[in-house]
């Protein structure tokens, strides 16, 4: 039972929070663009991305995507949860995240490995930067039409009338609703949803070759 009532029965039907597995799809639409050229791992993000505070503007993509940029992560602030959970139905926008959440890098770039959030909410601007699209557009556009990925959506970035589970746990309760606020400041690091047919169906194309080339698609899968 949620704060809002029973959840009932969980269904394959219904749209379930991604997480941290949206990477997966962020990092693929990175190296289709270095497949294509327009990219390449060694760039630096400053080649793309105006200078930010608190951001070595010479970490490399590559750095990003193997989380050794010594980039803090944003969701590790102390004020982030509270922040959230302030107001549900905020919708943050990467850029007021990096703007509100961010402290000085942890380490230099490429010493050491430390996951953090930042590096593909950084990706994620890096991919409209080249696309000069939404993020969600380009998802869409890249990944989930081609694909017929017909029941995944970055949330919130993306309307629909699918049934979705009970969403996250909060004050120690399911949250049975959307929560603009969390799922906005997941985005290009954690903001999708979708279903179990099409998480199983994306990860039988990607790691099936069908999304990058076999190279490619080993670089993904080598630490």
């Amino acid at each position: 039972t949620g704060k809002h009532g029973d959840i009932g029965d969980l269904s394959t039907d219904m749209l379930f929070e991604m997480g941290s597995i949206t990477k997966t799809f962020t990092a693929a639409m990175i190296l289709q663009m270095a497949e294509e050229g327009t990219l390449t791992l060694n760039d630096s993000i400053g080649k793309f991305l105006d200078p930010l505070e608190h951001i070595d503007m010479g970490v490399t993509i590559k750095q990003l995507l193997g989380h050794t940029s010594g980039i803090y992560s944003y969701s590790n602030h102390k004020d982030f949860s509270a922040s959230v959970n302030v107001d549900i139905n905020v919708i943050w926008q990467p850029e007021e995240i990096l703007d509100t959440f961010m402290k000085p890098m942890t380490f230099v770039p490429g010493a050491k490995w430390e996951y953090s959030n930042t590096n593909f909410l950084l990706l994620g601007l890096i991919i409209e930067a080249v696309d000069g699209n939404e993020f969600e557009e380009s998802l869409r556009k890249r990944l989930l039409d081609p694909l017929e990925l017909e029941h995944s959506y970055l949330d919130i970035f993306e309307s629909y009338n699918e049934p979705r589970s009970g969403t996250w746990l909060r004050n120690g309760v399911y949250f049975n609703e959307p929560f603009p606020a969390l799922m906005s400041a997941a985005w290009a690091a954690g903001g999708l949803v979708s279903t179990t047919e099409d998480l199983a169906l994306w990860a039988h194309t990607l790691y099936n070759n069908e999304v990058l080339s076999e190279s490619w698609t080993d670089s993904m899968k080598t630490p």
